[in-house]
């Protein structure tokens, strides 16, 4: 699973040196860190990610302001949680 979110990370950042008025939506699941499902990662690595993220530069936005146009720039990210699984 951390090879598939590392492989995500790196898609992200490299897509966003290619883009005008982007925004990116990274939907995750649970952060229990257990390996029941492939959808699940520690809280550990999700402050990693985003930790990463800021690093790059990459600003992180409501789906309000996505919903209503009013990002800018090509490094805007979007965080959801699908608990629906549970």
């Amino acid at each position: 699973m951390k090879k598939i979110l590392t492989i995500i990370l790196a898609l992200i950042l490299a897509l966003s040196l290619f883009a005008e008025d982007r925004c990116f939506v990274l939907c995750y699941h649970s952060f229990t860190g257990s390996a029941k499902n492939g959808y699940d990662i520690s809280t550990d690595l999700l402050k990693q990610q985003i930790s990463i993220l800021k690093e790059k530069g990459f600003k992180f936005v409501t789906f309000n302001e996505l919903k209503e146009n009013k990002i800018k720039g090509a490094k805007n990210i979007v965080v959801t949680i699908d608990d629906g699984y549970l």
